[in-house]
């Protein structure tokens, strides 16, 4: 019997070495680990870069042929890199146990360290020789987009199957966030990685095409995490870490966008321009014609425009020149007399049209933002005294419009070119 029992057990443990994915729990395939990298430079280029010691019966070109895509690639330029990060070697074939050298793995974005204070960090690893074993990996192809890099250029980012379509495909709503980033005067960053600093030493990769960040004036951050984001909670979790950062979910960014402002257009006849400078700030502007006698018999017959004013003489604007005996029997009536010439363009035309109605005006404003208590100047014309016009010949971009519109100031803009 006892013989039987240590048959059982010798059967137990072969049976254990022999098959190990039927007898180990799931739970152990998904093993993660991590690993440190550091960043290197190479006239004015950073590589990712893997830090070794080299160990018994290496050689270099058995830790080349190792490690990877770099040196698969370039093995020239490889060795150049190389060389330069590893000034304590001087022969890269002679070599000993112990020495710590620096390989470098690929040549990395700017976005990817255009957000990072360090030169080293730590990234998980997932297992995957564990992992294919219940896995196909062939299953997951690589898109058809992605082809083999030039040498300089930084090799596809390793993903994991079952994310591949969460992180290939850009947030389809871009240009709500666009907008969004435009309207509280932020940077959008959407291409690259950032990586945010993680408990113990270990820092959070982020893939700026599906979780882009909004940088604003004074540094801090808006990272945006899309609905089924599988690490959401996680990171809200650790934001009492990261006082500049915070958290948004992407559907609350089309809450805040609101519909664009309206900007109205400017017709570039004169009278219709001026139909809508008097509508928009609210003056009657009502057709006048009347027919002047002048010297030897001759009448003209002089068509204008005439604003009604209280306690003080109508304005009688007339599209051209008017001067002379013509000019003088007008005033005799009472007017006030504005003409706009041929050449005045709409911005100079309403300039004339408010100063001769009283109203005050301000070229090229210069607006105070409330919040972030910067000066904001815009160019076009300022209609104050509670009319709150704006006229441009310039295109708004859309903080501009928000801020115009929040303020409730109406936009004109005329295309006169």
């Amino acid at each position: 019997m006892k013989r039987s029992g240590r048959l059982l057990v010798i059967l137990f443990f072969t049976g254990m070495i022999l098959c190990p994915d039927r007898c180990r729990p799931d739970t152990r395939i998904l093993k993660t680990a991590y690993k440190t990298y550091t960043v290197g430079t190479w006239k004015g280029m950073n590589f990712l870069c893997e830090p070794y010691q080299v160990q018994k019966n290496d050689w270099i070109y058995k830790i080349f042929k190792k490690k990877g895509n770099l040196s698969k690639m370039d093995l020239p330029l490889f060795m150049t890199i190389f060389k330069h990060l590893n000034p304590h070697i001087s022969n890269p074939n002679d070599i000993s146990p112990g020495q710590q050298i620096s390989i470098p793995l690929k040549k990395l974005a700017p976005n990817d360290m255009a957000s990072r204070s360090k030169r080293n960090f730590v990234v998980p690893i997932l297992q995957m020789s564990e992992l294919s074993k219940k896995i196909n990996i062939n299953k997951f192809p690589l898109p058809p987009q992605v082809k083999t890099p030039h040498p300089t250029q930084s090799p596809p980012e390793p993903i994991l199957p079952a994310m591949q379509s969460h992180l290939n495909t850009p947030t389809r709503n871009m240009k709500k966030i666009e907008q969004y980033a435009a309207m509280i005067q932020g940077k959008l960053i959407n291409k690259g990685t950032y990586y945010l600093p993680g408990p113990r030493q270990k820092d959070i990769p982020l893939n700026l095409n599906t979780t882009p960040i909004i940088q604003l004036k004074n540094n801090s951050k808006i990272v945006l995490l899309p609905h089924d984001f599988p690490q959401a909670d996680f990171l809200k979790s650790l934001k009492g870490i990261w006082p500049n950062i915070t958290f948004m979910d992407m559907d609350a960014v089309g809450k805040k966008v609101a519909d664009p402002p309206i900007v109205s257009t400017i017709p570039k006849d004169r009278p219709s321009a001026l139909a809508m400078f008097a509508q928009k700030s609210k003056f009657d502007l009502i057709p006048y014609e009347t027919t002047l006698p002048l010297a030897d018999g001759i009448n003209i017959t002089v068509k204008a425009h005439r604003i009604p004013r209280d306690h003080q003489p109508d304005l009688l604007i007339v599209l051209g020149s008017i001067y002379g005996k013509a000019l003088t029997l007008l005033k005799n009536q009472g007017f006030r007399i504005l003409s706009i010439l041929p050449g005045d363009r709409m911005e100079a035309m309403g300039k004339k049209l408010f100063d001769a109605l009283g109203v005050s005006t301000v070229v090229n404003p210069v607006f105070m933002n409330r919040t972030s208590r910067r000066s904001i100047p815009i160019p076009g014309l300022f209609v104050g005294d509670g009319k709150n016009l704006f006229i441009t010949s310039q295109k708004l971009n859309l903080a501009i419009q928000h801020f115009l519109a929040k303020n409730r100031i109406i936009m004109l803009q005329v295309h006169e070119n």
